[in-house]
Formats: structure tokens, sequence, C-alpha cells
């Protein structure tokens, strides 16, 4: 799959609406502070290299469901590849990360990564209207076979935050997400393999 697929008004309205008054406007919506959300947990300390964020994991690749949104969830993947005629055979992760503006007193970066290594897409909902583009880069696992990259890589494409979009792409594609301006920048991310006629 060579380009990145932008989907706007992915799910229904109702569906969007539902989402995000459930996900930000929920005082008992569980998140989890993550001091590194593109390396592997490490509470001891914040990793400087990376931004800090909040998570909450619904579906793990080795665990399977593990929360009890994933029913809520799960069929925004589905109705999404739908729209570009790919077929969810499996989700492999999916997650909702929020972030906020960058903390001036720390010298946090954004990583380029990859989710994981298995081969799939990225399907990446946007939960709110927000500042923070998702930049995604020509480079590939492929090519360098690392999961992240400290450094420059060459963008192929940024995507502006949007309420009801979706983005689809290549899970091998090194990407990073940029901070909000103001805010808050929340995400749904799921990790999925398809089947379709036109991927390979």
């Amino acid at each position: 799959m060579q380009d990145v697929l932008v989907i706007d008004n992915a799910i229904s309205k109702s569906y969007q609406d539902h989402i995000e008054n459930f996900i930000l406007y929920n005082q008992n919506f569980p998140w989890y502070f993550n001091p590194s959300l593109t390396r592997p947990y490490d509470s001891s300390t914040l990793d400087t290299q990376d931004s800090y964020g909040w998570l909450h994991t619904f579906i793990d690749v080795d665990k399977g469901q593990n929360s009890s949104i994933a029913d809520m969830l799960v069929p925004l993947a589905y109705e999404a590849c739908n729209k570009v005629n790919m077929y969810c055979n499996r989700i492999l992760n999916g997650r909702a990360f929020m972030l906020f503006p960058r903390d001036k007193n720390l010298e946090n970066n954004n990583i380029w990564h990859i989710d994981i290594v298995n081969p799939h897409i990225v399907c990446l909902y946007y939960i709110n209207d927000s500042t923070g583009p998702t930049v995604l880069s020509d480079s590939s696992y492929l090519e360098i076979g690392t999961t992240t990259v400290n450094g420059h890589l060459p963008i192929y494409k940024r995507i502006e935050p949007k309420k009801g979009r979706a983005i689809i792409f290549d899970g091998s594609r090194y990407h990073q997400a940029t901070n909000p301006d103001f805010g808050r920048r929340a995400i749904i991310n799921f990790n999925v393999e398809v089947n379709n006629k036109n991927y390979e």
C-alpha cells in the first residue's frame, strides 16, 4: 500500500459524537499516564527523547480485548476500512491516545516510529478537532529495520486532525504525532490485518 488514505466522516455523526463524549467528557474514562508514547513503558522517569501523554489500550496484540470499551470502538475500524474497500481480518492493537501542548520545561520530541513489526495497516481516527498534525515519512521499516528513528526522515504528508476523520496507511511507514498548540489532541489507533484486492 503506497498511499495514505484520508477519509472524512469515516463514521456517522452520531457515532462521532458518542465517541467524543464518552472518551473526552467522561470523568470516569480510564486514562493511564505513559511517560514515553513510542517506547516501551518505563515508570521510573520521563523519557526526555519522547513525548509523554495518556493512553488507554482496549485491544492488545498478545492479550486480545482487555477493556470493556472495545466493543464500542471496534466497529469504527470496520466502518473506516470498508469505506476504502478493505476488510478487517483481525485487529491486532486498539488504543486511545491523548496529547497536550508540549511542556516547555522538558526537551521532549515526537519520535519517528512504527507501532508493531507485524505486517498491518494503521487506521488512525481523530476523536476531536485539534491542532497537531500526524506526520508521515517516505521511509519505512522495511528499509531501515528499527522500530524507532531519532532524527530527520523525508516527510511525505502532514494530516491535520479533524473530528470524524480517519487515515489509513501501511504500518511499515514511519510516522509521528505532533503536540497540539492548545487544548488536547485525542486519537484512536488501530493496527489491523486486512483483506483487499488492491492491498499487497
